[in-house]
């Protein structure tokens, strides 16, 4: 079977997927993108904030969606714990979009064919591997070659399941979906808002897909919700549904149509986003909480910042490990930031509710929200520190006879006290032995001290603030507003140099 070359091949024909093939196909690059031929079920919805209009005319998005008469995102209704009731409605100008899947992609596939990018509906992927000359990638009826390879393909993970995921073990989610349909002669509740409720051991949520028509969601734990499994799923989502009982309220006026599907929606993360020659861009790479809305803006923010690396790469061979560093840093940085921003609502809830679903998902959100950021921290220190040069000056340089330094422990709990006592491993992942010999400080990409010197110049706000807003649920929206900068030093060692990736895609 003769292998069709490209530059790029993206696998995956969701929002991230296109969003990254157009980019990289408007600045001249071959770009295939391989998606599956069936197009997906329209039971399943997504709700993209107004906060995301920004990153979706970026990628040459917004206008598509503009005209592809989607249900625009008018406000949230939300009962939360035993708070009261929180109602916000959006302007025109900050309004999203709710869509079921199948109108959302068909909308993206005509942003990439427009841009120049190559669809290919042969797939899915059944083989692919990494040689001296890029990548080999086979469907069931073709064949490609690639310089690059962008796995996109969202939780199937075709290379992510490789050795890159990580989940989080003893705790499942599931999601019970239903279509749901108004009465004829009754009004449509709600139209245009998301409708949210929690209760004892799970929570709900509804988006509208069309004007009469809801997607309604209850998110379970098979091993801690109590389910009525001898009635089927029709009988679960029925049962689970009652237990919202001030959303079941809105929708009584209407029917469940169709059967209720039933899939999974665990969190992960990834050990690594990506190397040279390949890259891991949106629900691959790491999914987060339905409960922050912005699944598809996180989606579209990481494809973003992958055609920028990959658009680096290709143009220069060398840049290719800095900016792939930058890429892991940023994917790693946000995917943690989301996981600190969930544990006020889960301390919420679980005050509330005292039930095993809310305390283990509050427990894995604190860990998850500390843990990720400070190892990675860590590890960049040790990185820099086999990098930087030793020192030359009779000042820094140190005596072989000099007494042994104290290691990072010490200096931060006292010299009689050990290390694990008060800041266990757990928690803060290996740490450096001791400070580099000459005496510099380390410049830290995205440390607590300077939040703004992220990989994509943001300051995330503190988990305390968090809250309902325009652009969904949560404060802080990832926004691209600076020049990145390679944490490598230069040959000297002195000062941080500029990583000269193409900004803008």
């Amino acid at each position: 079977m003769a292998s069709t070359p490209y530059d790029v091949l993206v696998v995956g024909g969701g929002p991230a997927g296109c969003a990254a093939a157009a980019s990289l196909a408007r600045h001249g690059h071959d770009v295939a993108l391989v998606t599956r031929p069936a197009p997906p079920a329209k039971w399943l919805a997504e709700s993209i904030p107004g906060s995301a209009r920004k990153l979706l005319e970026r990628v040459g998005a917004l206008d598509a969606l503009d005209a592809a008469g989607l249900v625009p995102n008018e406000g949230n209704t939300v009962w939360w714990a035993d708070m009261p009731r929180r109602e916000e409605r959006f302007e025109a100008q900050e309004r999203g979009f709710h869509a079921d899947r199948a109108a959302l992609e068909a909308a993206f596939h005509g942003v990439a064919r427009e841009a120049g990018a190559r669809l290919r509906t042969d797939g899915p992927v059944i083989e692919a591997a990494a040689g001296p000359d890029g990548w080999r990638v086979a469907t069931a009826t073709g064949s490609y070659r690639a310089r690059w390879v962008l796995d996109a393909s969202g939780r199937a993970g075709v290379l992510a399941r490789r050795g890159f995921r990580i989940r989080e073990r003893g705790i499942t989610t599931l999601a019970l979906i239903g279509r749901w349909t108004a009465d004829p002669d009754a009004p449509a509740p709600d139209p245009g808002r998301t409708l949210i409720e929690s209760y004892r051991d799970g929570w709900a949520w509804s988006v509208p897909t069309s004007p009469r028509t809801r997607c309604v969601t209850a998110m379970v734990d098979p091993r801690r919700t109590r389910l009525r499994r001898e009635r089927g799923l029709d009988g679960m989502w029925r049962t689970e549904l009652a237990k919202a009982a001030r959303l079941a309220g809105r929708l009584r006026a209407g029917r469940l149509s169709g059967p209720v599907r039933a899939c999974p929606a665990s969190l992960y993360g990834a050990t690594s986003h990506g190397r040279a020659g390949l890259l891991l861009v949106g629900d691959a790479g790491s999914f987060i909480d339905p409960l922050s809305s912005y699944g598809v803006k996180k989606a579209l923010a990481s494809a973003w910042l992958a055609a920028i690396v990959t658009r680096t790469a290709l143009e220069d061979d060398a840049m290719a490990g800095p900016a792939c560093e930058l890429y892991d840093d940023r994917e790693r940085e946000v995917y943690r930031t989301y996981r600190a921003l969930s544990v006020p609502f889960l301390e919420q809830a679980a005050a509330a509710n005292d039930h095993p679903f809310w305390e283990v998902r509050l427990a894995a959100a604190a860990r998850g929200g500390r843990r990720g950021h400070r190892r990675g921290r860590h590890r960049r220190r040790r990185r820099r520190h086999r990098e930087r040069p030793p020192s030359r000056s009779p000042a820094t340089a140190r005596s072989r006879t000099a007494a042994p330094r104290r290691s990072w422990g010490a200096r931060r709990c006292g010299p009689r006290t050990r290390r694990s006592a008060r800041f266990p491993r757990s928690t803060f992942g290996a740490a450096p032995r001791s400070r580099p010999s000459s005496g510099r400080p380390w410049s830290t990409t995205g440390s607590r001290s300077n939040p703004t010197s992220s990989p994509i110049g943001c300051r995330p706000a503190p988990a305390t603030s968090a809250t309902w807003t325009s652009g969904g649920w949560w404060r802080w929206p990832p926004r691209p507003t600076g020049f990145p900068t390679s944490t490598r030093r230069t040959t000297g060692g002195a000062r941080p140099r500029r990583c000269p990736i193409s900004w803008p895609p």
